[in-house]
């Protein structure tokens, strides 16, 4: 009876905030009341939350590099680059809940090396970056944006490098402290890369400039294709889906058979397609679950966010991720839903830096309760599942030291826009 009067309160309160705002929201489904009124201000309300709280810093860091968007499509001095680069920001957060302890790598008078990358303002394949610094525990990422071929939205990978100098320091590019990465040398268990580069399309098959969405609490319209959307899918090819060893170690016929994927789905694997989940591949453990990111196409008109079947892809590729990505999101209290009562540990958690858990409000698992979170909650609010799966933390493998000079090329995976427009 208290805690559902503290609840009514907050919604009160809520309700308050979203007259004074005005804002129209298509509101996913909320447990807190039982009318369409209620659910939809209490959504408004937590739209004006969101906006007015700060992001906070993760278990991993992903550096983004702007100086090769030569298009200006990032560019901060206007106002649509300056809701890219927001846009883009905001999703690197998806993945830096990783816990990976990925080492520094630092050129010097013996050491030195060459990054190669594809251009992300011009397509130029293996472009040379000479001797970037990437501090522990950071990826460098390269973003910028040209006319991509054909129907693709975004294009992304790992990238590769050249070096020469120490043993120490090639053993640190080839997988940055994370064991066995190639094939060449063993079973790869783990991927380590130093960053790659993301490309955006700026000009859609018309020959007009592509309708871009880049607003992260709204979804988009229709004929418009989300930037969140296709970030998150190309920085899931940066960190190795579909691309590195340790991937395809994992895929048996048309299977992908990691073990994590396999206790998150419950049967015995998940249908592949080359560098992606099949075609409209749905994901655990949600009754009625949505598309996961990692499918091969997008749909005009519709946002699909990192799932938890894109998170147990990227353990079984080797990623240490925090199990809270790995259920279903939001779901603070394991109740199988997602509704007010998962709300108010996320308000009451809300300001914990350090040590927090998923029932005090961290939905990512990053260890504090922040605004990512509460746009996880607010995401997922309404959603539903049969079973949990007792997924835990995967475990770093064992480190091995190897040699190499030379680093792999640059791989890079696509996006494209899928023929339907429906669903």
């Amino acid at each position: 009876m208290v805690t559902g009067l503290w609840i009514s309160m907050n919604c009160t309160f809520f309700a308050i905030c979203s007259r004074m705002i005005g804002w129209e929201v298509c509101a996913p489904v909320c447990a807190v009341g039982s009318s369409l009124r209620w659910r939809v201000l209490l959504n408004r309300a937590l739209l004006l939350v969101f906006s007015l709280l700060p992001l906070s810093a993760y278990g991993l860091t992903i550096e983004l590099n702007y100086d090769y968007d030569v298009n200006g499509f990032f560019d901060p001095q206007t106002i649509e680059g300056a809701k890219a680069r927001e846009a883009l920001e905001f999703a690197v957060q998806a993945f830096e809940p990783f816990t990976d302890q990925l080492l520094a790598i630092q050129p010097d008078g013996t050491n030195s090396w060459t990054a190669r990358i594809t251009h992300p303002g011009t397509g130029a394949p293996n472009y040379p970056v000479a001797n970037p610094e990437v501090s522990a525990g950071t990826l460098l990422v390269f973003a910028g944006a040209w006319d991509l071929p054909d129907t693709q939205v975004g294009l992304g990978g790992p990238g590769g490098w050249e070096a020469q100098g120490t043993t120490a320091f090639v053993d640190v590019l080839r997988n940055r402290g994370q064991g066995i990465t190639k094939d060449k040398y063993g079973v790869a268990v783990d991927f380590g890369p130093w960053g790659g580069a993301l490309a955006f399309d700026t000009t859609g098959p018309d020959g007009n400039p592509r309708d871009w969405h880049f607003d992260v609490d709204t979804r988009p319209s229709a004929g418009q294709t989300d930037l969140l959307s296709v970030a998150v899918h190309e920085l899931g090819h940066t960190f190795g889906f579909g691309i590195s060893d340790s991937f395809y170690r994992k895929i048996d016929g048309d299977l992908f058979t990691g073990a994590t994927v396999i206790e998150l789905n419950g049967v015995a694997g998940v249908p592949i397609a080359p560098g992606h989940w099949a075609s409209g591949t749905r994901s655990p453990p949600y009754d009625n679950g949505p598309r996961a990111a990692m499918g091969a196409s997008l749909i005009l008109g519709s946002r699909v966010g990192f799932s938890p079947l894109d998170y147990a892809g990227l353990a079984d590729t080797g990623w240490e991720v925090p199990s809270a990505l790995l259920g279903l999101p939001g779901d603070m209290d394991s109740d199988l839903d997602v509704d007010g009562v998962d709300l108010m540990r996320w308000q009451r958690g809300f300001g914990i830096t350090s040590g927090a858990s998923l029932v005090l409000g961290d939905a990512d698992g990053d260890g504090d309760v922040d605004r990512y979170d509460g746009w996880i909650l607010r995401r997922n609010l309404g959603a539903r599942a049969t079973t949990l799966p007792g997924l835990a933390q995967v475990p770093e493998p064992t480190t091995l030291g190897l040699c190499l000079s030379l680093g792999l090329f640059f791989f890079s995976r696509r996006i494209e826009l899928a023929d339907s427009l429906d669903g």
